[in-house]
């Protein structure tokens, strides 16, 4: 544990260097500007027009930087500078879990920034009461959504190369938000093939079920359902990441 403290720490700091934090602010002022002007542009249902482009900038930002601090974190466990601290005697398990407890620390305070900032933001308004609940759903959802791609995108980095890693994630994420009728694959796919498909598609995680304009974050059903989904493909993802990183051949 004192080592993947130790880790942590160090990882948070490579973040800080790389002014990941900075950048999320400015993410998030651009954003809250981009949404109002969005919204004045429509002649109609403005706050719709906001509070959509607030949400999806929220989700795609919060997507990609889970996928960027997984992938990260995960690869860079392998980097040369690091076999000092194992010749040591420190753990593959404590470095790689060490980095990426950072990475989930960090994907969940960047999922929960966009969408807080911004109901903050909105609450002065008089349409404030139609545009609360949603950003505040999102405050909730996006950070599961976020744990599970790091998660994933973890796994990946340790199986393949980064940049196959890197599209093949977002391949997923960009798949599992994509709900295609079932008779989809058996006319498209007839026989063996289709099934194969469809059966390949129940296995994929629902990721809509972190779409705050389509689940209610104030049900408990539905909270509970998005931490057990969270759960279920998070922990074999990084169980699956450690198992590889501590059987692989280091540089």
């Amino acid at each position: 544990m004192k080592s993947a403290f130790v880790f942590f720490a160090l990882a948070l700091r490579e973040m800080n260097r790389s002014r990941v934090p900075h950048s999320a602010a400015a993410f998030v002022v651009a954003l809250l500007v981009a949404s109002l002007f969005a919204g004045n542009l429509s002649f109609e249902s403005a706050p719709d027009v906001t509070l959509d482009f607030a949400l999806t900038g929220s989700a795609l930002f919060s997507a990609a930087i889970a996928i960027v601090l997984g992938l990260e974190q995960s690869g860079g466990a392998s980097a040369p500078r690091f076999q000092p601290f194992l010749a040591a005697g420190s753990s593959r398990t404590a470095l790689l879990s060490g980095r990426l407890a950072a990475a989930y620390l960090a994907a969940v305070i960047f999922a929960m920034a966009p969408p807080l900032c911004l109901s903050l933001a909105f609450s002065s308004f008089s349409d404030s009461a139609t545009m609360l609940p949603d950003l505040r759903a999102a405050c909730l959802l996006l950070p599961m959504e976020s744990v599970l791609l790091v998660s994933v995108a973890s796994f990946l980095a340790q199986s393949i190369a980064r940049p196959m890693a890197l599209a093949l994630t977002f391949a997923i994420w960009i798949a599992c938000h994509l709900h295609p009728d079932p008779l989809t694959f058996e006319i498209l796919y007839p026989g063996v093939s289709g099934r194969i498909l469809q059966f390949a598609g129940g296995l994929m995680p629902d990721l809509e079920m972190y779409n705050p304009r389509i689940h209610d974050a104030g049900s408990p059903s539905t909270i509970a359902a998005a931490i057990l989904q969270c759960a279920l493909y998070s922990l074999p993802s990084l169980a699956a990441a450690i198992l590889v990183f501590r059987r692989k051949d280091l540089p």
